[in-house]
């Protein structure tokens, strides 16, 4: 099973933005590229600049959603 891991690991790290990874009935992997924000330190107030990024979305397919959810 980790080899399964591995292998959507690797297809996330080398995607570019908007790229999917699919698995039938499972769900989506979707790499999304995240705009630089201002982001502050709630105990001092100071400001930073948080950097653009990659972060990854997952949306659930929909035969899982049935299962999960009895429908």
């Amino acid at each position: 099973m980790s080899r399964v891991f591995e292998i959507i690991s690797e297809e996330i790290i080398n995607g570019e933005d908007n790229h999917k990874i699919q698995i039938s009935g499972f769900g989506t992997f979707v790499v999304k590229k995240r705009a630089p924000k201002i982001g502050r330190n709630p105990k001092t107030k100071e400001e930073k600049l948080i950097p653009e990024r990659f972060g990854i979305s997952f949306k659930v397919g929909k035969r899982l959603y049935r299962e999960l959810n009895g429908k």
